[in-house]
C-alpha cells in the first residue's frame, strides 16, 4: 500500500491529516484529505468535478459548492509550499501539478485516512510535492514584492513583464503577450478589486490566467485552450468583488 508521496518540500500526513514544510503544518479534514490524495494519486492529470466528489464524499451526493470549498482549503493549506499549484481547468475539473511525484510503499500501512472519531490502525504517512509555482503569487510578488533598503522599500517589477491597466484593473503579463479580445472584455467587466496575471505556454499553446481577489486574499487559476475563452469570460465577469 502506498504509505508515502513525495515531491519537493510538503510532506502530507494521512494519519494526522496535515500538510506540513520544515517550518510550516496546517491540517485538513476527513473529506480534503481524500480529495487530496486522489489529486495526488493523479498528479499533472485533469480530474473532473464528478470524479473529485465521488472521491471526496464516497456514496454520498454533494453539490459544486461544498467540492470549489473544499478545493480553496486545500490551494490554502499547500500555499506553504514554495513550489505548488492546484489548477481550475475551465469547464473541466482541476489539475494537480508536480514536478515529480514518488511514492514509497510500506507492507503494513494503509493509504486511506479515517475519521478522526475512529479507531487508527498503523498507518500511512503521505508526502506530496506540487511542482510549479502559482501564477498569482508570481503577480502578486511582481506587483507587490518589496525590500528593505535602510529604511526605505523600494518596489520591484521584473523586467521582462509589464502592468497593463484595463480600467483600473492591473494585469501583469509578459512583454509581447496578447490578451485576446474575449478576456480583454471580460477583465474590464469584472467587479472584482483584483490583480490578474495572464500568460501562454508556447509549447502546448494553453493559455494560463490567475486572478487575485485582494479583498478576500483567495487566487484563482485558470488553464485553458482558446475554444474555452467564452466560458472563462463568464467566470471572470462574475468574480466574486
Amino acid at each position: 500500500m502506498t504509505s508515502q508521496y513525495t515531491c519537493d518540500d510538503l510532506i502530507f500526513d494521512v494519519e494526522k491529516m496535515t500538510v506540513s514544510t520544515t517550518h510550516h503544518s496546517r491540517s485538513l479534514n476527513y473529506n480534503e484529505c481524500l480529495l487530496l490524495k486522489t489529486l495526488l494519486d493523479n498528479a499533472n492529470q485533469v480530474l473532473g468535478k464528478e470524479a473529485l466528489k465521488s472521491a471526496g464524499w464516497p456514496d454520498t451526493i454533494v453539490t459544486d459548492s461544498s467540492l470549489q470549498k473544499s478545493i480553496q482549503k486545500i490551494r490554502l493549506v499547500i500555499a506553504i509550499s514554495n513550489s505548488v499549484e492546484l489548477k481550475t481547468v475551465v469547464g473541466v475539473g482541476y489539475m494537480l501539478s508536480c514536478n515529480c511525484a514518488e511514492r514509497v510503499v510500506e507492507a503494513e500501512s494503509k493509504s486511506h485516512p479515517q475519521p478522526k472519531n475512529n479507531k487508527w490502525q498503523p498507518t500511512t504517512w503521505a508526502k506530496l510535492v506540487l511542482g510549479l509555482a502559482s501564477a498569482v503569487l508570481l503577480s502578486a510578488s511582481a506587483l507587490e514584492f518589496t525590500k528593505v533598503t535602510n529604511t526605505r522599500l523600494v518596489s520591484y517589477l521584473n523586467p521582462n513583464y509589464e502592468i497593463v491597466n484595463l480600467d483600473g484593473k492591473k494585469v501583469l503579463r509578459k512583454h509581447g503577450t496578447e490578451i485576446p479580445e474575449p478576456v480583454l472584455e471580460a477583465i474590464k467587466s469584472s467587479k472584482c478589486d483584483c490583480l490578474f496575471f495572464f500568460g501562454r505556454n508556447k509549447d502546448t499553446g494553453r493559455y494560463h490566467i490567475s486572478v487575485h481577489n485582494k479583498a478576500s486574499h483567495r487566487s484563482e487559476t485558470y488553464l485553458v485552450e482558446q475554444a474555452m475563452f467564452p466560458q472563462l469570460a463568464k467566470e471572470l465577469i462574475n468574480e466574486k468583488p
